[in-house]
């Protein structure tokens, strides 16, 4: 019959406890055909980062991609208008405004009639 402890308190056991525990074997290094697809948490400055799928994937010289043409029609001047450009949508942003201006110096008065 194979020994059963006790119940309760256990004062000694041979050998084991928390110290024991703590103890950790050293891991083992990382296979060369592995290493090249894992990546550092912390990254180096200046470093280019690639994804682990491209680590064999040669690096062509000179530059990427091609020269962007903006057409002229595409300025930011032509998307993000400003101002008004007609008297009706001066009239409407000047009334929205002056009911800016007076929510702002009397926020507690209500304007629903």
């Amino acid at each position: 019959m194979a020994h059963i402890p006790a119940a309760g308190k256990v004062t000694s056991i041979s050998g084991e406890g928390t110290a024991r525990c703590l103890e950790y074997d050293e891991r083992p290094p990382t296979p060369p055909e592995i290493r090249r697809y894992r990546q550092s948490v912390v990254h180096e400055p200046g470093r280019t980062v690639r994804h682990p799928g491209r680590v064999k994937d040669r690096v062509p010289d000179g530059p990427f991609g091609r020269e962007t043409i903006q057409p002229p029609d595409e300025a930011v001047s032509e998307c993000i208008k400003q101002l008004p450009n007609s008297d009706m949508l001066a009239w409407k942003n000047e009334r929205q405004e002056d009911i800016y201006a007076r929510f702002v110096s009397r926020p507690s008065v209500s304007f629903d009639g």
